[in-house]
């Protein structure tokens, strides 16, 4: 059973009574916000100030919403007072800032891989891999699933190199185009047409 929570902003929440001991830094709490669904944050701090906790959350966290309702943290705590340690190099459930998982050969990171989605993708481009450390320096590849909001869900394989782009589906009206930048950032977008959605899962590698 959850706690209940107060929405404060988009990386804060409020408990009643003194929750510090629990929400320590790094912890992985799953948020209540009702009618916008559940929203998984990370714990970055909390204090307390009597009667209540502020919990303040990790830049890479799910943004919470004014419809938040209650929170409920994990069963083990991270790092010393645990015995599961948040790693700092894996996907966002683990502290990584982009989900990204580092390819390692020799000591050496030589690429990423990473369960890749997206919903209602339309006609405003939708980063899946933000320019910064552990994006594409040269190509990605994956296999991607595809289902619109209406016609047939296809996918399959591909290979994108920066500064390029590939359509991952098309009705001959509709196009989804999935686009590597110069930078290493990725997006997708519906490049053509006016009234479809996507939904988007790649499971890609990228060097």
């Amino acid at each position: 059973m959850g706690l209940a929570a107060t929405y404060v902003d988009a990386d804060t929440f409020r408990v009643s009574g003194d929750y510090t001991a629990d929400f320590t830094a790094n912890r992985k709490v799953r948020c209540d916000c009702g009618v916008d669904g559940y929203k998984y944050v990370v714990v970055s701090a909390s204090s307390y100030g009597a009667p209540n906790t502020t919990v303040d959350l990790t830049a890479d966290s799910d943004d919470l919403t004014a419809n938040l309702a209650s929170v409920e943290w994990s069963v083990v705590k991270p790092g010393t007072a645990g015995n599961i340690p948040l790693h700092d190099h894996s996907d966002e459930d683990a502290g990584g800032p982009t989900g990204r998982v580092p390819v390692i050969t020799g000591g050496v990171t030589i690429g990423y891989a990473k369960l890749l989605a997206a919903n209602d993708v339309a006609g405003v481009a939708v980063t899946i891999i933000a320019d910064g450390v552990g994006d594409v320096t040269s190509f990605l590849m994956a296999m991607v699933a595809v289902k619109p909001s209406a016609g047939t869900p296809d996918g399959g394989p591909m290979y994108v190199r920066n500064s390029d782009s590939y359509v991952v589906w098309t009705n001959g009206t509709d196009e989804l185009t999935l686009s590597v930048a110069a930078n290493g950032s990725v997006t997708l977008q519906r490049t053509a047409g006016s009234t479809l959605t996507f939904d988007v899962v790649l499971q890609a590698v990228w060097i």
